[in-house]
């Protein structure tokens, strides 16, 4: 894998100044779903979401799958279109944030919901790619197996619940 420029921003991590990306003046603004699917082209295993760029002769911001930043100028960056999820890819990526985390970005919720109710209407199910490293998402699934009430459905409910060739628990939540 090629060493990739990790984005070095001022408020990049938890408890950052919420201004910050307004003080840098980041332009070309896409947004959390809007902005285009890229691969790094000196890297196949480097995709994620091209965000912006902090002025026109800057390199884009990339929000990587693995929950990092990195930046690449537009040469660098070619489309990515992932693999339908039964063949491993996913339906939907989950909405980006900028690297200072601006509290806007929670306004793209709603258009993602928006998003994945259609998906869910139009086959019954949805696959969604969240960031994050491996050892974050086993973290996650680790959390997730101590929840109470988790059940394996019933094999014929399977599919229909899960998706094709899935395994996995079911826990309901109350409202």
């Amino acid at each position: 894998m090629m060493d990739l420029p990790v984005a070095e921003v001022e408020g990049m991590y938890e408890g950052a100044d919420a201004d910050a990306g307004e003080e840098r003046g980041l332009v070309g603004e896409l947004g959390g779903l809007t902005g285009e699917l890229v691969e790094i082209s000196a890297s196949t295993s480097a995709r994620g979401r091209r965000l912006g760029r902090q002025d026109e002769d800057a390199k884009f911001y990339v929000h990587l799958l693995d929950g990092s930043y990195a930046q690449a100028s537009d040469e660098e960056l070619k489309p990515w279109t992932p693999e339908p999820p039964v063949e491993g890819g996913f339906d939907h990526l989950w909405p980006s944030s900028w690297p200072t985390n601006k509290p806007s970005d929670l306004d793209m919720l709603p258009l993602f919901a928006e998003q994945v109710a259609e998906t869910l209407s139009g086959k019954g199910w949805c696959l969604v790619q969240l960031f994050g490293s491996d050892k974050f998402h086993a973290s996650a699934a680790k959390q997730a197996r101590r929840l109470p009430d988790l059940a394996s459905p019933k094999a014929e409910l399977l599919p229909d619940l899960l998706g094709p060739e899935s395994r996995g628990l079911v826990g309901y939540l109350e409202a």
